[in-house]
């Protein structure tokens, strides 16, 4: 008898040790965020979770910096979480071809470029290549409007000049 009492004392201590289960809401500020628990999607926000225990969550969302949490009997019943923007990573910019780019670089222009050894033969031909599209493509769009009466001979004229001053150079 002796020894069944301080048995039965120490279930009943044991089992007083617990910590009982608590359901936490969970949100974040934006909503949407993805929560992780040990490293499995666990749901999306504003979600419920039930703790018993201390309990690692990780809350992400594409253009934010993720946050892990510790979760635990003793947190509140409701956790907003505020999530940061990440910083924007901005790319290089080619600035050799930039500073010789205006709206559309002529068929001169690329052919300088060219001989001077600032772009190779397959840039060089692929540009050539794409000013001579589009500058058939002004063309055969000003001839259309010229036919339409939107324009008078003298002003097409002077259009045409200025397409092929802009492609020819």
């Amino acid at each position: 008898m002796r020894f069944i009492i301080p048995f039965v004392f120490s279930l009943f201590f044991l089992a007083g040790c617990e910590e009982p289960a608590k359901e936490i809401l969970i949100a974040t500020k934006p909503a949407g965020a993805t929560v992780y628990l040990a490293s499995a999607k666990a749901g999306t926000t504003p979600m419920k979770i039930t703790v018993s225990k201390e309990t690692k969550i990780e809350v992400k969302k594409e253009g934010y910096i993720s946050q892990g949490i510790l979760l635990s009997a003793e947190s509140d019943h409701n956790l907003v979480v505020d999530l940061e923007k990440a910083p924007i990573v901005q790319k290089q910019v080619n600035l050799k071809m930039q500073a010789y780019k205006p709206a559309t670089l002529s068929i001169a222009k690329l052919q300088a470029m060219y001989r001077q050894g600032e772009i190779s033969k397959s840039d060089y031909a692929q540009k050539v290549n794409q000013a001579k599209y589009k500058m058939k493509a002004e063309t055969t769009n000003l001839i259309q409007r010229y036919k339409q009466g939107e324009m008078d001979k003298s002003t097409y004229s002077q259009k045409l000049r200025q397409i092929r001053h802009k492609y020819q150079g």
